[in-house]
């Protein structure tokens, strides 16, 4: 498997803060529930950047090899 190692430290914070001040919504790495399972425990995602409020959701693609 490659090393994704300068993707996930330098690529993808740029291009989070790259939409961030392109949309004018300050995104972070942020972690929120997504619905329930069926045992009725919360599903958690973490999206690349997210706003506060958890309105926006931010997924940068995995880099194609």
């Amino acid at each position: 498997m490659a090393d994704s190692t300068y993707l996930k430290s330098v690529v993808e914070p740029f291009i989070v803060q790259w939409v961030s001040r392109r949309i004018g919504v300050a995104l972070q790495p942020r972690r929120f529930p997504v619905g329930p399972r069926a045992d009725g425990t919360l599903v958690h995602f973490e999206f690349d950047g997210a706003s506060e409020d958890g309105r926006t959701g931010l997924l940068v693609p995995p880099a194609i090899q």
